[in-house]
């Protein structure tokens, strides 16, 4: 059997990026042959890159413009030339993201194209309003181009020969947006490491063992709402001033995140895949405050570091956290999200209880097996 999944662009390694590598190796581990299809793929991806996994990119270009939404506009333009590595031999291909566009073009090989929808494009249906303010002198024109790039992702998502997502939220905005059923892929978790780097971690960082270690593990873009979790710690600190923050991973806001942080804020900068779980372990607390994330990978990872989370209710983390049991549910806003973190800080006990039962939770549910069993049941039941 040999499957293809077809992504445009493996950048800095994050949630979309881990899910695809794992899952083609949890297929792979199974005797099934996995090709990966794309035009640029980061070196930060490599670590993860299964060991006998078919790696074929373009090397094309792929930023024409200094404005990021722009330049994720065109990805879909320039996803179809990848077909030419679709070859007959394949018994499916599954297009992850703005692979979508590749899609017509591989049933007109008569081979079948299965769609994994990580969430409707967000500049299309959820952030339009915040992307095209963003857009500066583009915003007159985009108007327009949205709405055709709208109709084109309906009738995309409308010929594929099945949906996959990574959560039932997922699945809920895919029945509302397109009409359609889609079935849930497991995310999985790597095993568990102990960590023996919290006191190095902490004091290159410049945090003492008695300090109240905030953290997020993010991609820094502006849907994280990394200025919120920011907020927060600040508005607990009023209150227990012994919590800091801490902020692990690289993208376009850190600039900007910096500049608004103040003192009690660290910057880890990006941390490889294989140390990620020093990291978790060298904090006290998870705080998640994406918008609308449909899963939000970084939840179920520091649940598995044996972490207590706060997170906002809104999208994947409703299912992945059990209130009071592994964390907390809290509206988007400072001050409800500073309540249970000071909680949090000031009870040791209730912190390894969260924590332990977070740990339980996630590990028991969230596999790599499950993620392939599921995948093989949806190729199956549409072939």
């Amino acid at each position: 059997m040999h499957f293809a999944f077809l992504f445009p662009r493996f950048k800095l390694l994050s949630g979309a990026e881990r899910l695809i590598l794992k899952l083609a190796g949890s297929l792979i581990d199974r005797g099934i042959r996995i090709s990966i299809l794309c035009h640029q793929f980061d070196d930060s991806c490599l670590p993860i890159l299964p060991k006998n996994a078919e790696l074929r990119q373009t090397g094309k270009k792929l930023d024409f413009f200094s404005n990021r939404y722009a330049n994720a506009a065109l990805d879909y333009f320039r996803t179809s030339s990848l077909t030419e590595f679709v070859s007959s031999e394949m018994n499916a291909v599954c297009c992850f993201g703005p692979g979508l566009t590749a899609a017509p073009l591989i049933r007109a090989k008569n081979i079948p194209a299965l769609y994994f929808c990580y969430e409707p494009p967000r500049f299309l249906y959820v952030d339009r309003e915040m992307i095209q303010n963003r857009l500066g002198v583009f915003r007159i024109l985009s108007g327009p181009i949205f709405d055709e790039y709208r109709k084109r992702d309906q009738t995309l998502v409308g010929g594929v020969d099945a949906i996959l997502s990574n959560s039932e939220f997922g699945r809920k905005q895919i029945q509302d947006f397109y009409h359609r059923d889609a079935v849930v892929i497991t995310h999985g978790l790597d095993g568990f490491q102990v960590g023996t780097r919290k006191a190095e971690i902490r004091a290159m960082l410049g945090l003492k063992d008695s300090d109240i270690v905030v953290t997020s593990v993010n991609y820094l873009h502006p849907r994280k709402r990394l200025d919120l979790f920011i907020q927060t710690v600040q508005r607990a600190r009023q209150s227990y001033d012994a919590i800091y923050g801490l902020i692990v991973g690289g993208g376009p806001e850190e600039q900007h995140l910096r500049r608004i942080a103040g003192e009690a804020i660290r910057f880890a900068g990006f941390v490889p895949e294989s140390a990620l779980y020093e990291y978790y372990q060298s904090a006290d607390i998870y705080l998640h405050t994406s918008r609308l994330e449909t899963f939000g990978l970084s939840v179920i990872e520091a649940s598995g570091n044996k972490l207590p989370v706060v997170s906002v209710n809104e999208g994947g983390p409703m299912e992945t956290i059990l209130e009071h049991q592994t964390g907390y549910l809290r509206t988007a806003t400072a001050e409800s999200l500073a309540e249970p973190l000071i909680q949090l800080a000031q009870n040791k006990e209730l912190r390894e209880r969260l924590g332990a039962g977070g740990f339980e939770y996630v590990r028991s549910k969230y596999t790599w097996t499950q993620a392939a069993d599921d995948f093989l049941r949806s190729y199956n039941r549409n072939n």
